[in-house]
This record gives structure tokens, sequence and C-alpha cells, in this order.
């Protein structure tokens, strides 16, 4: 009769560095019938390395570095769970680069990505780390700010606006990043879906996008008109 027991622990090298283990136990009789313990070790550092690394990448946008759709819907669905627990409001906030289609077919895809990080360090840079940062994919962005007032959105925005004008002042590219953005509110005592939040932001979005007037995108001394 073979028995077997497998069990994962780390040790700390007197190197300093850590390293993941696996001992695998086998209990087994002898001819007698006395059991013996046989006990193998194999170092499975490395694939507990490549296994975090792929959990990783599977949440995680590869361009800029922030969670992806997979990673935000993962993340949303645990906040507005804790939120319906705690009947706290959550505020959650939509944005889409604007004109990136334009970009990309003038300037090239490689432009088109420049853009995207630029957007990406925007957002890092105005929210806190307990807030989630998204790109869902393409020039749309998301954001779940934890704990925030809803009188606070119009200051939110103005800070993002900010940095992004930053952005443009300090870059030598002949296009400026601009973005539209809709906030929605998430309401515990009236609870609804995540695609739900997300069409409503959607909306207001483009309500945004359709009310700028003589949309220019800067084009070294010249300016050219989008509509």
């Amino acid at each position: 009769r073979d028995t077997s027991h497998a069990m994962q622990f780390r040790f700390k090298k007197s190197d300093g560095t850590w390293r993941n283990l696996e001992a695998i136990g086998r209990s087994i009789l002898d001819d007698s019938g006395k059991p013996i313990c046989v006990i193998n070790c194999r170092d499975i550092t490395d694939r507990i390395k490549l296994e975090e690394e792929l959990r990783r990448l599977s949440l995680a946008d590869d361009l800029t570095g922030l969670h992806n759709r997979r990673g935000f819907l993962t993340l949303i669905n645990q906040q507005m769970k804790l939120a319906n627990r705690n009947k706290e409001n959550i505020l959650g906030l939509f944005a889409d680069i604007d004109k990136l289609k334009w970009i990309n077919d003038l300037y090239g895809y490689q432009n088109g990505d420049i853009i995207i990080q630029e957007a990406a360090k925007v957002f890092k840079s105005t929210f806190r780390d307990v807030d989630i940062i998204a790109r869902l994919g393409g020039d749309e962005f998301a954001v779940v700010l934890v704990q925030a007032k809803e009188s606070g959105v119009e200051i939110v925005k103005k800070r993002i606006q900010e940095r992004i004008n930053v952005c443009n002042m300090t870059s030598d590219r002949p296009y400026r990043l601009s973005m539209s953005i809709g906030v929605v509110q998430y309401n515990p005592e009236h609870p609804t879906s995540v695609e739900d939040l997300i069409t409503q932001a959607d909306k207001l979005m483009y309500e945004q996008k359709r009310g700028k007037k003589n949309y220019k995108i800067l084009l070294g001394n010249a300016h050219e008109e989008q509509t």
C-alpha cells in the first residue's frame, strides 16, 4: 500500500533569498507490514513565479500596467458587494481618449500607444492606491473611487484636466491628449449591475464628447478642427 501527501513551504537561504519547496511524504509498508516514511523535496520557486506572473497578466493590461477589463470586472464586483454590506456609495469614472483613431491613422499606432500610456500616467497620478484604475480596452479607461463623496466629483475631474494640461505642456508631440469623462454613483439602496453602471457612464461620456465644440488637436504651429 502506498499513500502520499504533498506540502509547500518557504525558507530563507543564507544569502537572504526566499525559495519555495514542495515536500512529498510517502508512507509505504515493507514486506513485514512495517510502515516506512519517505520524504522527497523539490524546489518549485520558478514554477510559483510563473504561476504568479500568469495570474498577474490575466488581470493586467500589458501596455499600461493597469488592470484590464477582466481585472476591473473582478474587483468592481467585489467592491459592490462591500458597498452593499457596508451601505456605502461608490463612484465610477469612465473615460476615453478623444480622437485616438485619428492619431493612429495620421501618426501610426506607435504614437497611439504613447498617448494611451500618457493617459494611464494621468490616472495613476490623480487617484489613490486604494482606487481601482483600469484600461478596459482600446481608448477606454475606468476608475472606481472607493469611499468617495459625490461632492468630490468635480474636484476629481478638475484634477484630471490639470494633469492633462501639464502632460500636454511638457510634451513635444504634434497632438494633444484629450479625454471625455462620465461619472456615475452606485447606491446600495438602489442596487444595479456593473453593466448598467458602464452603460450609464458611457451615455454621460458621449454626451460630453458631443458637447465639445470646435475640438482642436494641435498640429505643430497649425490647428486642425475636428468634429
